[in-house]
Order: C-alpha cells, then sequence, then structure tokens
C-alpha cells in the first residue's frame, strides 16, 4: 500500500488546455492519455467473474445450453488512438470459438445389474466474431475522467451444432431406451413420443449495430486505469434456419429413421442498454 501511496500524493497539473489535459504526479509523471498515445484495454468483467467462480465454485450460465447459437461475449480486447488528450478514435474485437464434448451417465437398458451404467455423449462447436469502431470524447483533467461517445459494430456467428451419441440404442424390443443427455423440443416431436435429438444446427447469422456509451475511467497509477460503461444499443441480427433432427422407431419400416424439423429465416431488432450490470474495463496507455 505504501507504493500506492505514494504515487497518490499529487502535485497541481502542470498545464493545461481544453485539448490536452495534462496531470502529474509528484515526480513528474503524465497521469494522463496525450495525443499520439495508444490504449489496448481488456475486459476486466470477464476476469472478475472467473475469479468469483473460483471461490464460489458455481459457474456463468447466462443463458440455456441451446441459446449460444446468438450468443457473442463482451467485447475482450479494445484499442484506442488517442488524436488530442480528449479525443480518441475506438476498435474493438471479440473472437469467440468454442467445441466441447459432454458425457451424461445413464442406466444401461441391456444390463441386469441396476448398477450398470453407459455413457451418452453430447459435442457441440460454434464459433463467432466482432468488431467495433468508434469516438470517444473524454472529461475532466484529474484522475477521475468521464467518457462518452459512439460506436458502430458488425458481428458474425458461424453454424453451431450439437451432435449425440447415445449408450443405449434404440431397437425393435427397446423402442424408448433410457437416456440422459439434455433434449431439444421442437413442439411437434417430444421425448415421450418416442423421439429424441440426434442432432440440432443452427445456420449461421450476422448482425449490425450503433449504440452510445457512457462512463468513468479512474487512473490508478500513470497511464494504467480502471474503467466502467453503460451502453445503449440498437441492433439488428438476421438468423438463419434452424434444424433439429430426431430419431425414432418407425414400426411400419422396422427400423430406426431419422426425421428433420426446419424452421424459416428471421430477424432480430433490439433497442436498449446493452450491459445492465455494466462493462468494467482495465486499461494501458503508452
Amino acid at each position: 500500500m505504501s507504493a500506492f501511496a505514494q504515487d497518490t500524493t499529487e502535485s497541481s497539473p502542470s498545464s493545461y488546455t481544453s485539448d490536452e489535459p495534462s496531470f502529474k504526479n509528484k515526480n513528474g509523471v503524465e497521469v494522463l492519455p496525450q495525443a499520439g498515445d495508444w490504449s489496448v484495454g481488456i475486459n476486466a468483467t470477464t476476469a472478475l467473474n472467473y475469479v468469483g467462480n473460483i471461490f464460489t465454485s458455481t459457474s456463468n450460465n447466462n443463458s440455456a445450453w441451446w441459446q449460444y447459437k446468438g450468443s457473442v461475449a463482451p467485447l475482450v480486447i479494445q484499442g484506442k488512438y488517442f488524436v488530442s488528450g480528449t479525443t480518441a478514435y475506438r476498435l474493438g474485437l471479440n473472437l469467440n470459438f468454442h467445441s466441447s464434448t459432454d458425457y451424461y451417465q445413464v442406466v444401461d437398458d441391456n444390463a441386469t445389474s441396476p448398477d450398470a451404467y453407459v455413457e451418452d455423449v453430447l459435442k457441440a462447436s460454434r464459433g463467432g466474431a466482432t468488431i467495433l469502431v468508434g469516438i470517444e470524447k473524454r472529461k475532466g483533467s484529474g484522475r477521475v475522467q468521464g467518457v462518452y461517445g459512439a460506436d458502430v459494430y458488425f458481428s458474425f456467428a458461424s453454424s453451431t451444432k450439437y451432435s449425440y451419441e447415445y449408450g443405449n440404442a434404440i431397437t425393435e424390443t427397446n423402442q424408448t431406451p433410457s437416456y440422459s443427455a439434455p433434449q431439444y423440443s421442437t413442439g411437434t416431436n417430444t421425448p415421450s413420443q418416442g423421439y429424441r435429438n440426434s442432432e440440432l444446427k443452427y445456420s449461421s447469422n450476422w448482425g449490425a449495430g450503433v449504440q452510445g456509451f457512457i462512463g468513468v475511467e479512474v487512473f490508478v497509477f500513470p497511464k494504467i486505469s480502471l474503467g466502467g460503461m453503460f451502453t445503449w444499443a440498437v441492433t439488428y441480427t438476421n438468423q438463419g434456419p434452424e434444424y433439429v433432427s430426431e430419431e425414432a422407431w418407425d414400426a411400419q419400416a422396422s427400423k430406426v429413421e431419422e426425421y428433420t424439423v426446419a424452421s424459416d429465416n428471421g430477424y432480430d431488432l433490439n433497442a436498449g442498454i446493452g450491459n445492465m450490470g455494466g462493462q468494467v474495463s482495465l486499461n494501458f496507455y503508452f
């Protein structure tokens, strides 16, 4: 704490203009960003949530497992270039790729022992990217600065796929086998009718939007700050068709048949606060 206390012993600003605020610590080191400076920031909210999960032994499940098709995580990498001490151009980037394999134990229907189990396997893959450009303005000449501005952004999500492998097969003598892998119902065929998912596929989608933002940055050290902001955005997302494949025993054909239900294309148009809980960032200037 002593090192931080020494840095917070500040002198008065050595110079100040409306476009070039200057604030130096007692050692004469500039605290605030100046014209020509670059900035790299990371989304500290993600890191803080991760640390919190370690201590609480929980994980963030902001949406149900089938909703990942439309999810794009908050911007992870943010860059800025300052044309003056109060104006910066912004660039944000998020690359989100995921591949997973989950195992679910289920009783073995063919075993005589009640303690015999087999496994259902659910494999998932998805990805997406978001790029953002904008302009930022600043207000204030001390360690605490207000920030505001506007951005435009474009996002793309690749097709999302879930594939199933079941431990208990559908057969003529076992037409409704036991399973434990989570199911997505189409609303037409349900597991109780003898159907179970074999594959889910969500087509790629893209989106665009504009947002305004307002927030604050606190320079805890020279050229290092913690920031928080709220956004208000208007977004448009074009969604491709969804395909849900299910399998069941066909009594007439005496074999397992697969049925696929496809939805039409759709779109979402939304307006409102983009981050109700706020977004915290850690920023470095150089």
